[in-house]
């Protein structure tokens, strides 16, 4: 009995941690429909009331959608994350024109990068430009 009743437990704690990593990762569903529909973003009070603020800081939370591997005119764009350089990914790619991406990326850039109160604002900058520049470029 003791037996059952430890693989049932070891069964339940694994199906846990299986359901709980993939219900904190990040979500492309969610991403794009925060892309395609800013005003579904969660408000941040940062933001200060503004739609492409919140979509941007949104999409920013999404990073772990990029695969690791993911490259963006041979740059790994992930790399950009890493280095929190948001300057060479601002400068270096075209900036994101679909949809209400460049309202989004205005707002993000504004708030979490022109007006950056320390390096994690900055970081909520690249993530979320990275962000944008993935799905931009999804086929």
């Amino acid at each position: 009995m003791n037996n059952r009743i430890n693989v049932f437990l070891q069964c339940s704690a694994i199906t846990a941690c299986l359901l709980g990593a993939t219900s904190s990762y990040a979500d492309i569903r969610t991403a794009s429909k925060i892309y395609n529909n800013p005003a579904s973003a969660v408000k941040v009070t940062r933001c200060q009331g503004d739609q492409y603020c919140n979509a941007f800081y949104g999409l920013s939370k999404e990073w772990q959608i990029i695969p690791k591997n993911y490259k963006l005119s041979g740059y790994n764009l992930r790399s950009f994350i890493a280095e929190n350089d948001g300057y060479g990914l601002n400068r270096g790619f075209s900036p994101p024109y679909k949809k209400h991406a460049s309202e989004i990326l205005d707002a993000g850039d504004v708030t979490f990068n022109e007006n950056a109160r320390n390096d994690a604002d900055r970081l909520v900058f690249v993530k979320g430009l990275a962000v944008l520049q993935y799905l931009e470029h999804q086929k």
